[in-house]
Order: structure tokens, then sequence, then C-alpha cells
């Protein structure tokens, strides 16, 4: 049997290196000099047999490798493996009768393999696998104890691998945020339950950086003027209770919106240069901008009236998780139309735009009409 220490190493250096860059090389390195190992190879099993990530394998190894994925014979064997149950290459095509094969001699003989341990499991439609080579020339097969002493190592390779798999996801995702937030043209910060800046596109760096009318004090976005600045911050604390009243279920009638300013407050800038537009919404749980992140609460919109901006429908999907029908309804709605008509407008019965102005009030903060068109209208 593989010694304990050995093992609670191996599993240590798994962990241990789950936000390295690439750390599967080094998962792999260890496994195959736990086992004493020539290779050790993870797969992905779907359509076709690829290579995930390979240790010890010179590039004329990696290229023989490439077409003995492809063979039938290690397809086979890879989706009859019984999952999370290591066990020998050999019980699907023995030894001997393996070297006897032309593809023996042509692929596996020159990478130092034919003896292996394959373990499998279950990933989204297809398989994940470790397999694990030794040589046939010079080394013997895996034995029981070997065999037995992978199966606890798996567990910990398999949840390392789907914990790897979510953060990928999650990076590509908050990736794609960014870089949609980034091409807006208004200002956009996004802000934690405390009212702490968790992102600030581009736009809102510029505004920033500029210095006139918003500035950011202790990772907070503070309005230049003290009037504006406690109107300011009240907006963001009611509108911070009203998140949590709507996640809550408590629907956004219990919560009071600053009298008078709807859900946006104007921010005076030096000279004669027109007041920033500021206004905030609470970030829902199906309606998250940085997908993944947990402590999203409430973002801001800043209006710049001296440079254009975004499109008024695109804007509301992608800031306030309106569906298009709910976007292209509130549009509707902010250019003066009544309900019936809106609905006519865009080809949906009056029933259906109620259910949608429904949603679009709970996405967007707002509890009557005339305030989700006071807001639109500011923010077009």
């Amino acid at each position: 049997m593989r010694d304990q220490p050995a093992l609670v190493r191996a599993v240590g250096r798994i962990y241990g290196t789950l936000l390295d860059e690439n750390p599967e090389q080094g998962w792999l390195d260890g496994v195959r000099e736990w086992m004493g190992a020539e290779h050790a190879c993870l797969n992905e099993v779907g359509p076709a047999v690829r290579w995930w990530s390979c240790i010890r394998f010179s590039i004329v190894e990696r290229a023989l490798g490439d077409r003995f994925v492809q063979d039938p014979v290690y397809s086979l064997a890879l989706e009859q493996a019984p999952l999370m149950q290591p066990v020998r290459l050999s019980r699907f095509v023995p030894t001997d009768a393996l070297r006897r094969t032309d593809m023996y001699q042509e692929l596996i003989r020159p990478m130092n393999g034919g003896v292996a341990a394959i373990c499998t499991w279950k990933h989204d439609a297809g398989l994940n696998a470790l397999t694990i080579c030794r040589s046939a020339e010079s080394d013997d097969d895996f034995s029981d104890d070997e065999i037995a002493a992978l199966r606890p190592l798996l567990s910990h390779l398999r949840n390392a691998m789907r914990v790897r798999a979510r953060m990928r996801g999650l990076e590509a995702a908050l990736s794609h945020a960014n870089a949609a937030l980034d091409a807006v043209r208004d200002g956009v910060f996004v802000l934690d339950a405390r009212g702490r800046v968790r992102h600030a596109n581009v736009a809102a760096r510029r505004l920033l950086d500029d210095g006139d009318g918003l500035r950011l004090e202790r990772n907070m976005v503070r309005a230049g003027r003290i009037e504006d600045d406690r109107v300011l911050q009240a907006l963001v604390n009611d509108t911070l209770a009203l998140g949590d009243a709507l996640r809550d279920g408590r629907g956004a009638g219990g919560t009071a919106l600053l009298q008078g300013t709807g859900n946006a407050v104007l921010v005076a800038r030096s000279g004669i240069r027109r007041p920033l537009l500021v206004a905030v919404a609470p970030s829902a749980d199906t309606a998250r901008l940085l997908h993944g992140d947990p402590q999203e609460a409430v973002v801001l919109l800043v209006r710049d009236p001296e440079r254009a901006g975004a499109c008024l429908i695109e804007g509301l999907m992608m800031l306030f998780g309106l569906t298009r029908r709910e976007a292209e309804l509130a549009q509707a709605l902010c250019e003066g139309n009544t309900l019936s008509a809106a609905a006519s407008r865009i080809g949906i019965t009056e029933g259906t735009a109620r259910q949608y102005l429904k949603g679009v009030f709970a996405k967007m903060g707002v509890d009557r009409q005339s305030a989700l068109v006071g807001l639109l209208s500011a923010l077009a």
C-alpha cells in the first residue's frame, strides 16, 4: 500500500494550488511521483477524446499520444470504466494481447506506456478521466493495493477539477460582463451592501479622474457638494434597503424612496458645466451585472449630459436585467404612451403588459408607473 503521509501531501498539493495559473500540471506530477509512473494525463471524453493536461510527455510522445487517444480501444476503455472506481487498462485489453498489436508497437511502446490505471467521473455531458501510465516493457501492472490507494485521491481530484471548472466559468462570465459595461458610454458603478465600489466601468473611472462632481472617498462614490452628497448617500441607503426588501420577498411597497427625486439625483459641477445625473437601482439576484459576485447590491448609473448616452433598450437589458420585451415596454411608456397603447405598439395584450410591468418595477426598484417614467426620462 502507498504510504498515507504521501497521500496527504498529494491531496494538500491539489488544494494548495487551486488558485494557481495552471495547477493541473502540478497535480499530475504529484500523482505520477506518488504512484511511481511514467506519465499522468487528464482527458475530456465527449464526442471525441482529447488530452486536457499531461505530465512528462516530450513533443514526440505528445504527438503519439494525440493519435492514441483517438483509437477506439482507448475510448471504449474510458467509457466502460466504472465511475469513481480506479481500474486497470488490462481489465479491458490484457497486456500480453496489447503488446501484439500494431498500435502498441507504433504508438504505445514509444510513449513508454502499455500499463495504465484509469479513473473516470462525470462532467457536464461527458466524462473526465485520469490515466496513470507505466511501461509494459519494464514495469509491472498496478497492484490491488495501488488501485485501492487511488480511490481517496480520486475524490479530491474530481472535486478540485469541479472547482476549477466553476472558477473558469465565473472568470469568463465576469470578463464578458466587464467588457459589456466598458462598452456603455454612461458611467456604471456596482456597489456592495456597505456602499463600497465593487466595480467601475471605463466611463465611471473617467468621471472620477475628471474630479468634477464625483469623487471616490474610502471606496465610496461621493458628490462634490455637501448638499448633493447628502441626497446621494440617502438615496443609496434607501436603495440598499429596497434591495433587501425585494430579495426577502417583501416587495417595493414597504420601502420609501426619497420624495421628489424618484431614483435619481442631480450632482452639480463647476462653472457652466451641466450637472451629472446619478440614477440608483438595487441589483436583484436574477439581474446581476457581475455574475458570481454575491456582494453586488446596488448599481449607480451616471449620465453626463455633455456626452451622448447609450441605447435605452440595450442599456436597460444589461444594467437592470430586463428582458427585451420588458425594456421595449418601458421605453414605450417613457415616450408617453398609455399601458394599452404601449402593449399594442410592441404586439402584446394589455394583460401581458401588466405582468411585464410588474417585472420592470421589481428589477428597477420602483413601485408605480409615474416613478418608472421619471427614472427613464432621466436616463434617456
